[in-house]
């Protein structure tokens, strides 16, 4: 069994995106929590609110108003209490040089996901790196 509790984060600007996410995770019985976050400045609001409770992982996007994902990255990097959870970045950038940036960040980057076009594929990406992070056990199951 997953032993890994603590909420996900999901740090998106985008609406439909979020519920995309939050029905991939339904799909895959994931017990876990999930915190919403709009931007990168609520994200670090959150994380460094006393009381919060500390995610398991986050789900990133780079392109979002206020604090974009990269300075959310630099943020959480220069901080001795937050700088091991692990990030993936989930994005719509295919752009080369945010992929190998973010290559040169791991940790606390695990993955790099560009967004799919479909939700198929988007419940076997996430399902994939969840259980990577021992938060699912396994992936089974059926997507319409």
């Amino acid at each position: 069994m997953a032993g890994n509790m603590r909420p996900i984060l999901l740090v998106d600007d985008d609406d439909v995106d979020m519920m995309i996410v939050k029905r991939a995770l339904k799909a895959l019985q994931v017990p876990n929590k999930m915190i919403y976050k709009p931007d990168g400045l609520a994200a670090w609001e959150y994380l460094k609110e006393e009381g919060s409770e500390m995610p398991s992982m986050l789900f990133l996007d780079l392109n979002m108003p206020r604090m974009n994902g990269w300075e959310l990255l630099e943020n959480i990097m220069e901080d001795d209490g937050l700088k091991n959870i692990p990030i993936v970045i989930l994005t719509t950038s295919d752009n080369p040089d945010d992929i190998k940036k973010a290559g040169g960040l791991m940790p606390p980057v695990v993955n790099y996901i560009v967004k799919p076009p479909d939700y198929k594929r988007t419940v076997e990406k996430l399902g994939k790196q969840l259980v990577d992070l021992d938060i699912i056990d396994s992936i089974d199951v059926a997507v319409a």
